[in-house]
């Protein structure tokens, strides 16, 4: 026969009432768990979270080009939901924080697309393209779409061609001989 000491039967009286104790806490938990469900569902019905992806044609522009543009709106709880707002902002920032542009579009089907014409005199350098929609005004800054683009100026480089004909004048049906020169 063994004898068990106080400090072993102390250890196993612990473990007996915390398995008791945790197994009385599974019914709970499980009643606690539906509820905490409920509310998290209820709150995402009643906030929710919209999300904007846009993508560009290219990275770099001109003053003076076009920017084209797809967007994707999102709602962060529910993914296949249309989304609750009917307008997609869209501004452009220069590097010190000016708004140099803005143009709103209207959302379809959680979709948008679209260009807009850059102003002349933009000043060279990173440019921020961002978006959002009604729904995200006052929401969270985190969802808000930001991408960087370049502005460039182009400059084309003067381009002389000499043409010259062997003579002046010219009449219906005559051939000429014109010579090219850079």
């Amino acid at each position: 026969m063994t004898i068990l000491k106080s400090s072993q039967i102390n250890k196993i009286g612990l473990i007996i009432s915390c398995f008791i104790f945790f197994t009385s806490l599974n019914v709970s938990a499980q009643e606690i768990n539906a509820d905490f469900l409920e509310r998290v569902e209820k709150y995402q019905n009643q906030n929710p979270q919209e999300l904007v992806y846009l993508h560009t044609d290219r990275e770099v522009y001109a003053p003076g080009d076009e920017i084209n543009f797809k967007a994707y709106i999102r709602d962060l709880y529910h993914p296949s939901s249309l989304s609750i707002s009917k307008n997609l902002h869209i501004i452009l920032v220069d590097q010190s924080g000016n708004v140099q542009q803005e143009k709103i579009f209207q959302l379809k089907n959680n979709q948008s697309e679209g260009g807009f014409k850059l102003i002349n005199g933009l000043m060279e350098g990173e440019h921020s393209l961002i978006g959002w929609t009604d729904g995200m005004e006052t929401g969270s800054a985190q969802n808000v779409f930001q991408k960087k683009v370049f502005i460039k100026e182009r400059f084309l480089p003067a381009l002389f061609i000499n043409l010259s004909a062997g003579q002046t004048r010219y009449l219906p049906g005559d051939l000429a001989q014109i010579q090219v020169g850079w």
